[in-house]
């Protein structure tokens, strides 16, 4: 989310050129504009060496360096969730496509996640099947959470 940020500060959405199965008109998918940031930092790269590239990433991600507060939550649903279910049930979470629908330029995922010892799934939804896990391990981490908080609960 953060490059494809920066790639709508930048305008770079203007500047690329797609093929007819992305020109979806004026939105671009957050992912194609993560990539061209990633590609521009790394023409910085291949033209002035690490140096260069090191100055303008730490240039471009400063503002968003200052806004990282100590203690704030840094990983993904899905490393948190892992991290988690290896550590108390010393099992691995397992992610699911259910479901991929519409057109190739608008996919829509759900996907499942289940976690051997827990009864039940969780469904993410999201235009993306990255995301619809992320959402899928953050709903999974929910209902853990809402599991140890009432003892009763049966697993």
């Amino acid at each position: 989310d953060t490059l494809a940020s920066l790639a709508s500060n930048w305008q770079l959405h203007a500047v690329l050129v797609l093929g007819k199965g992305e020109q979806s008109g004026a939105d671009v998918r957050a992912s194609i504009l993560a990539a061209a940031v990633e590609a521009v930092i790394g023409a910085v790269y291949l033209d002035g060496g690490f140096a260069a590239a090191r100055r303008a990433i730490l240039a471009l991600m400063e503002q968003e360096l200052r806004c990282i507060e100590p203690g704030e939550r840094q990983k993904d649903a899905k490393t948190r969730l892992q991290e988690h279910t290896q550590k108390t049930l010393q099992v691995l979470p397992v992610y699911q496509l259910r479901d991929a629908s519409g057109p190739a330029h608008q996919r829509y995922f759900r996907v499942s996640c289940s976690v051997q010892g827990v009864v039940g799934h969780t469904i993410g939804e999201a235009a993306s099947r990255r995301i619809a896990e992320q959402h899928a391990a953050e709903l999974m981490l929910q209902k853990l959470g809402a599991e140890l908080a009432d003892p009763d609960t049966s697993t």
